[in-house]
């Protein structure tokens, strides 16, 4: 009787692991400079040698995983709540990270509909603040680089078929825990007018929830 050989599961594997907390200190330094101009985002970028983030990528997949992951990540602070500088500096890190691929053609960033709108009316308010740096970067990476593949959804669809889970509860438990670190995180970048309007937001929300419980 042949025996078959156990297959084990394995464990799944997050491709941008600790990318959130690097992008979280490099806009935190921007912002302590209290500057929008590229020149001090890229004084931060070298100093912390941020293109080595590239290193140590085995392969195109790989490297294709991690790309479109931080992306992703980054992409959530250059849209609203967040503060002008933090959004300007999103988009500087975003640049900056797309410029220094070094394999070539470069991946492009997955840019949801949903968001582009967004990323237009940040550049109508930093052109109308005479912000020429990140004016100049937005400009190029549309025009010239084409930087954005624009999509519906900010990740393929069969993105989870990637990797093998341990189980639908250990996934839960890590989703859930990473959500939360998450929010903690991000958190500390909004500022106090933005958390005000969420509150705001969310209170409204409750009090119409219970106003519908009630009619049932």
């Amino acid at each position: 009787m042949k025996l078959q050989k156990k297959r084990v599961p394995r464990r799944f594997l997050y491709p941008a692991t600790g990318m959130l907390s690097d992008v979280e200190t490099l806009l935190q330094k921007f912002v302590d400079t209290k500057s929008i101009r590229f020149e001090e985002f890229s004084r931060l970028w070298r100093e912390a040698n941020f293109t080595l983030i590239h290193a140590g990528r085995e392969g195109m997949r790989e490297k294709r995983e991690f790309l479109d992951e931080s992306f992703k990540i980054i992409l959530k602070f250059v849209l609203p709540p967040y503060s002008l500088q933090v959004r300007v500096g999103a988009v500087y890190t975003m640049y900056s990270l797309y410029l220094t691929q070094k394999h070539e053609p470069k991946l492009k960033v997955r840019m949801p509909l949903s968001c582009w709108k967004d990323f237009v009316e940040l550049h109508q308010e930093v052109t109308s603040h005479k912000h020429l740096d990140a004016d100049y970067v937005m400009m190029t990476m549309v025009k010239k680089y084409q930087m954005f593949e624009f999509v519906a959804y900010p990740s393929p669809l069969s993105m989870e078929d990637l990797y093998n889970q341990d189980s639908e509860e250990d996934l839960l438990t890590e989703s859930t825990s990473n959500s939360a670190a998450e929010f903690t995180l991000l958190s500390r970048l909004l500022d106090e007018d933005s958390i005000g309007q969420l509150t705001a937001v969310h209170d409204k929300y409750h009090q119409l929830k219970c106003q519908l419980n009630a009619l049932r």
